[in-house]
C-alpha cells in the first residue's frame, strides 16, 4: 500500500502541501498556522444550510484539481479491473492510486482526536459543522445541534476503529472522517455495516428517535445500522474517501487477510465490511446527492488540513472507481442534474426463504434503483412446528434421545437447560452465537432447522472435533467468542466434564485459557461465548444425540450436519446413473441379466438393492415393488452407495 503524506513547514508559519507529479505541480489552500499553539488557525463558521442540492463547485474545488490531477485527466484513468472485493477492486487501480496520492499527498497538517482545544477535532467542528454561521454544530445523522438540552457528544468513526487500522490518530482523527455524534445514536450504530433496513427487511430491527424525530434504524440480527436518507450520501462519500486517502480494504468485503498490519497503526482490523455491498454504496451516493453545506465544509477543511474529498466535489468519480456506469441524469456539483422523483414500478414479494425485489424509477429520467426485499423467515405463532405461511415443517424428523456423554460419530444438540436452548449457526460480529429456541418432548428433542446439531469427531484421546456443516466449532486462544473454521486447530478441541447436577456437563476448550483459567461455552448477555469455567447454570448443558445420519432427498448431505455421504455419488436403485429412479432401472437390470447391454451401462452398486453383493432378478422384482409403493426393509432412492462404474452413457 502507499506512504503517507508529504509536506513542508515554512518560516513564515504556514504548511503548504506540495503535489509532484510529472512536469506539473499543484499547491494546496494553505493552512494557517498560528505561531501561539501550533495548531491551525479556525476558519469562519460554515455558512450554508444542509439538505439543499449543491448544483456548482466552490472556486477552491475549482482550483484544487490541475495538470495530471485535473477531473478530465482522473475521469481518464481506468478503474478496478476485478471489483469482486473491495480489496482487489483498489489494485491494479490507475484512478484510486491517483485518488489517493491527491488525497494524501496534499494532507499537510493532522487534527487531534481528544479535547477541545486548539488543533483538536471539536475545536474545528465549531467552524466546519456549524449551519448557517452558527456558534454550534450539528450532530451527524441526527441534525440535532450541539448545544440543545440533554445531548451528549461522541466523536463518530463513521468508517468504525474495530473495522480499521488506525485507531485516535491519522485516520481515526482526520476532519474529512470523524464527525460529531449524539452519544445515544452512536452507541445504537456501533461497528454495525450500513446498510437497508427499514424497507428491506420484515420485523429484525429497531428504530430510534433523536429530540422527537426517528432517525436510525438497527438490525443486531443482521448488523446492519441504517440512518435517514438525507445523510446517506454523506457516509457513502466518508466511507470512499476513507477507503481511498487511508487504503482500508474492507469496503464492502469481509476480509481475513491483506489488512494493514497492527504495528503501522496501533490498531488491529477486524476485516468486516464498513457497508453491506458496493451496490448500497453507490445507490446511497446517488440518493442524496452533495448538499451545499458538504462542499463549504470540504473547503473549510482544506483550510485546516491542506486536502479535500474527491467525492465530495466529484461524486461521479465512485463509478468510475468501480468501472460502473453513473447513473442517467444523476446530480453533481460539477454538473446540473435531474432532481430525481421515483415511483415503485413493480415489486416482487419476499418469501420466506427466498428474497423478493421492487424496483424505482425515476419519472423524469427514467433511472431505475433495484431494491431487495429480505426473505421473511418463517413463522410458527402456534407453535405445532409447521411454517403458518409456507407450511414447511420446522423441525428435523428425527428425535434425539438425552445423553451422558458423547462418543465418536455422534450427532449432538447441545440443550441450555436454563434457556431452553441451543447454538445458532449464525456468528455475530462480536463472535458470539445466538441462541435457539428448543421444545423438549417426553421422548427427547427434535431439533429446530435453524438450530446447530454437531457431528462429533474424535480429534485425540482425550478430546473430540464438533462439525456443523463441515465447519469446526473453535474459541479464540483467550476466549471470549465462538465461531465456526475451515479447518481444525488447537482451539478446535473440546472436552465434557461433569457438573454439580446429574446428567448436565460443561463444555471445555482443550487450549484456550484466560489468566491460566480453562474457558467453556458460557450463555452471557443474550449469546454463548466462551467464559472461564464455573458450574454456574449459564455454563451447563444437556446432550441430545443421535448416532444415525438424517440424508437429504438425493442422499448426498446429511441434513443435521452436513457431512457428505461415503458413496460417490449413486443412489440405491439407481442402476442407469440418471440421477432418478424408475421403471428404466428395473429395465436395466433386465436388459443385463439378459445380457442386452454390457456392465459398462449399469452401476453394480445401486442395481444391488437388496443389498446381497449379487446382481440376479431378486433386484429387478424388488425395485418394481418399491415403484408399486410396497413397503420394503431396503433405503432405495435414500441412501448413497459407493460407485464403481461412474461413467455410463
Amino acid at each position: 500500500m502507499k506512504s503517507g503524506s508529504k509536506f513542508k513547514t515554512l518560516a513564515c508559519g504556514f504548511v503548504v502541501a506540495v503535489l509532484a507529479f510529472g512536469n506539473s505541480v499543484s499547491v494546496s489552500a494553505a493552512a494557517n498556522i498560528s505561531a501561539k499553539t501550533g495548531a491551525a488557525q479556525l476558519p469562519n463558521a460554515n455558512t450554508q444550510p444542509r439538505h439543499k442540492v449543491c448544483t456548482s463547485l466552490s472556486q477552491m474545488a475549482r482550483e484544487y484539481y490541475s495538470g495530471d490531477f485535473s477531473y478530465d485527466s482522473l475521469r481518464a484513468l481506468p478503474g478496478a479491473q476485478d471489483i469482486t472485493t473491495s480489496y482487489a477492486a483498489a489494485h491494479n487501480n490507475r484512478l484510486y492510486d491517483a485518488l489517493h496520492t491527491l488525497m494524501a499527498d496534499l494532507h499537510g497538517y493532522y487534527t487531534t482526536y481528544s479535547g477541545f482545544n486548539p488543533g483538536s477535532l471539536a475545536y474545528y467542528w465549531a467552524s466546519t459543522d456549524a449551519v448557517l454561521s452558527s456558534n454550534t454544530y450539528t450532530m451527524f445523522y441526527s441534525d440535532v445541534m450541539a448545544d440543545t438540552e440533554g445531548i451528549k457528544l461522541n466523536r463518530e468513526h463513521v468508517w468504525p476503529k474495530s473495522h480499521a487500522s488506525f485507531n485516535t490518530s491519522n485516520g481515526g482523527a482526520d476532519l474529512h472522517h470523524l464527525r460529531p455524534s449524539v452519544d445515544k445514536l452512536n452507541m445504537a450504530k456501533s461497528d454495525h455495516a450500513f446498510g437497508y433496513i427499514k424497507d428491506t427487511y420484515n420485523l429484525d430491527f429497531n428504530s430510534g428517535e433523536i429530540n422527537g424525530t426517528e432517525c436510525y434504524y438497527v438490525s443486531q440480527k443482521n448488523d446492519l445500522f441504517e440512518c435517514k436518507d438525507d445523510v446517506k450520501g454523506d457516509v457513502a462519500r466518508i466511507l470512499l474517501y476513507v477507503y481511498c486517502r487511508w487504503d482500508q480494504p474492507n469496503l464492502y468485503s469481509d476480509l481475513t487477510a491483506d489488512l494493514l498490519p497492527e504495528q503501522e497503526t496501533g490498531s488491529t482490523d477486524n476485516g468486516k465490511r464498513v457497508v453491506e455491498s458496493l451496490d448500497t454504496l453507490l445507490q446511497w451516493c446517488e440518493e442524496d446527492p452533495v448538499d451545499t453545506w458538504e462542499m463549504e465544509r470540504n473547503d473549510l477543511t482544506e483550510m485546516i488540513q491542506g486536502n479535500r474529498n474527491a467525492f465530495i466535489d466529484y461524486p461521479e468519480l465512485a463509478w468510475d472507481l468501480f468501472e460502473v456506469e453513473p447513473p442517467k441524469g444523476m446530480s453533481s456539483p460539477s454538473h446540473e442534474g435531474c432532481e430525481h422523483h421515483y415511483s415503485e414500478v413493480s415489486r416482487d414479494e419476499a418469501e420466506c426463504e427466498a428474497d423478493g425485489q421492487f424496483v424505482l424509477r425515476c419519472d423524469k429520467c427514467g433511472n431505475e434503483l433495484h431494491r431487495r426485499l429480505a426473505q421473511t423467515g418463517h413463522a410458527d405463532v402456534n407453535k405445532d412446528h409447521i411454517c403458518d405461511y409456507c407450511e414447511k415443517p420446522l423441525i428435523y424428523p428425527v428425535v434425539m434421545k438425552q445423553a451422558s456423554q458423547l462418543k465418536d460419530g455422534d450427532h449432538v444438540l447441545l440443550y441450555y437447560v436454563s434457556g431452553k436452548s441451543t447454538l445458532s449457526p449464525n456468528v455475530s460480529v462480536n463472535n458470539r452465537l445466538s441462541p435457539v429456541s428448543v421444545n423438549k418432548g417426553e421422548n427427547g428433542v427434535q431439533p429446530p432447522l435453524d438450530s446447530t446439531v454437531f457431528y462429533v469427531k474424535a480429534a485425540d484421546e482425550n478430546s473430540f472435533y464438533l462439525i456443523s456443516q463441515g465447519k469446526y466449532l473453535t474459541s479464540p486462544p483467550e476466549g471470549g467468542g465462538l465461531f465456526y473454521a475451515d479447518e481444525p486447530g488447537e482451539y478446535s478441541k473440546w472436552r465434557s466434564d461433569p457438573s454439580d447436577i446429574e446428567n448436565q456437563i460443561l463444555l471445555v476448550n482443550t487450549a484456550a485459557k484466560f489468566n491460566g483459567i480453562p474457558q467453556a461455552i458460557q450463555y452471557y448477555s443474550g449469546s454463548f461465548t466462551t467464559y472461564g469455567k464455573s458450574d454456574k447454570s449459564a455454563f451447563r448443558f444437556e446432550l441430545y444425540t443421535t448416532d444415525e445420519h438424517l440424508w437429504d432427498e438425493n442422499g448426498e448431505h446429511c441434513l443435521l450436519c452436513g457431512e457428505p455421504s461415503p458413496g460417490s455419488g449413486a443412489i440405491l436403485g439407481d442402476a442407469n446413473l440418471d440421477g432418478d429412479v424408475n421403471i428404466n432401472d428395473v429395465t436395466t437390470i433386465q436388459y443385463y441379466l439378459a445380457e442386452l447391454i454390457d456392465s459398462e451401462s449399469i452401476c453394480f452398486e445401486a442395481a444391488d438393492v437388496d443389498l446381497s453383493g449379487e446382481l440376479d432378478i431378486f433386484d429387478a422384482t424388488t425395485l418394481q415393488m418399491y415403484l408399486a409403493d410396497f413397503e420394503l426393509p431396503y433405503e432405495i432412492g435414500k441412501m448413497r452407495v459407493s460407485t464403481l462404474a461412474a461413467d455410463v452413457n
